[in-house]
């Protein structure tokens, strides 16, 4: 028994000195494979460098660096089906991170399957809640898919865990893109509480400001003759609106005054102005 017990000491102590050995074989194999590859990429030897890239990473398998490049290779020469295999080997070594998830939607998009696509990016925001890189995915993709009110929402869950409050910017303009002028111009007004000088978000108010105008101006025209009263009314209505216009491509032309968008739709307010 003593002699089995000293055997298995001195197979045990062997063992330990023999992996702080090959620790710095694999390491210098690893290397070695790694240069290969990228040596065998310089040349446009794409076959050589997969092989040498696939070797490292058998010889590191919890390294991701070998497999980013594998899947860039893939990328490369539109292998989709093959970067996506790599990819999910990523995710396994790379503990879910917010950037893979964001390399599979991107593959799954330039395969054209945009659902696919949104299943992934909500995979990732499960394993990475409030990811802004994520839920700017999401938010472009619900747009191609034609779902507006689905990426205004998604653009909100943005401010809520960025509080970058010049979002509500974009929501103003997806707002005006499916005709909810209210909604709009209250996302447009919450923008430059933070963000006065958001060229885009006062040219919005004022354009949808002096909108407002022309439809009571219009409205007012149309009435009978004989409606004086209701007539003053919404003249009054519509010069209130022309006002709120005026004081924000104001604000607009002091942050850009070259602006030719800004200085036509400047002189359009101011002949309303004149005219009421």
């Amino acid at each position: 028994m003593k002699l089995i017990a000293t055997i298995l000491f001195l197979f045990s102590f062997y063992f330990a000195e023999a992996q702080k050995i090959d620790s710095l074989d694999i390491k210098n194999y690893y290397y070695k494979y790694m240069n290969s590859g990228y040596l065998a990429y310089q040349k446009g030897d794409l076959q050589n460098a997969l092989y040498f890239f696939e070797t490292a990473h058998k010889t590191l398998p919890k390294d991701t660096a070998p497999l980013l490049n594998i899947m860039h290779i893939y990328l490369d020469q539109k292998k989709y089906d093959a970067a996506l295999i790599t990819a999910e080997k990523l995710l396994a070594v790379n503990h879910h991170q917010a950037p893979i998830y964001s390399l599979i939607t991107s593959i799954k998009l330039n395969k054209g399957n945009i659902a696919e696509a949104l299943k992934t990016v909500d995979a990732g925001l499960q394993r990475n809640k409030g990811n802004k890189m994520l839920l700017l995915m999401k938010s472009n993709l619900q747009l191609d898919d034609n779902k507006t009110i689905d990426a205004i929402n998604t653009i909100k869950e943005i401010i809520t865990a960025t509080s970058e409050t010049h979002y509500y910017c974009n929501v103003g303009q997806l707002y005006e893109s499916i005709e909810e002028a209210d909604s709009a111009i209250l996302a447009y007004r919450l923008c430059i509480i933070d963000n006065p000088g958001n060229i885009d978000a006062l040219h919005g108010l004022a354009f949808l400001y002096f909108e407002k105008g022309e439809t009571l101006s219009d409205e007012a025209q149309d009435l009978p003759l004989l409606d004086a009263e209701n007539f003053k009314k919404m003249i009054l209505l519509a010069k209130a609106q022309y006002q709120m216009a005026k004081k924000y491509i104001d604000n607009a032309l002091l942050v850009e005054h070259n602006n030719e968008v800004i200085n036509n739709l400047s002189l359009r307010i101011d002949r309303k102005m004149i005219a009421n």
